[in-house]
């Protein structure tokens, strides 16, 4: 597991935000986080270098690669578990793949 003090945890995610959920929907990534900040409904997400990774949101989804997500948590490494480990990615990917969906969403 990646060395960090707290998770970003992405799940109920869906392809559209129209979509009828009938069950819980998809696991997201977790990705490895410094601190975050939650202000105008705006999800921000640090690195420990000071990275910050600003979560698009629709009403009350957040968009990440592709999917539209319902919720999120923080978790702390004791919560993590041995079936986490492969939804697991670094913050450097979460980050790229967030900012080249922001504005592939953004421009539709």
């Amino acid at each position: 597991m990646l060395d960090s003090k707290m998770y970003l945890n992405l799940f109920h995610g869906r392809d559209s935000k129209n979509q009828d959920m009938e069950g819980w929907g998809d696991q997201g990534p977790i990705v490895p986080i410094d601190g975050f900040g939650f202000t105008y409904s705006t999800l921000t997400v640090y690195d420990v270098d000071g990275t910050d990774s600003e979560l698009v949101q629709d009403e009350d989804l957040i968009f990440y690669d592709g999917k539209w997500y319902g919720d999120f948590s923080i978790l702390t490494p004791g919560e993590l578990t041995t079936t986490d480990e492969d939804r697991l990615i670094t913050f450097a990917e979460f980050d790229a793949k967030n900012k080249a969906g922001a504005i592939v969403n953004l421009t539709k």
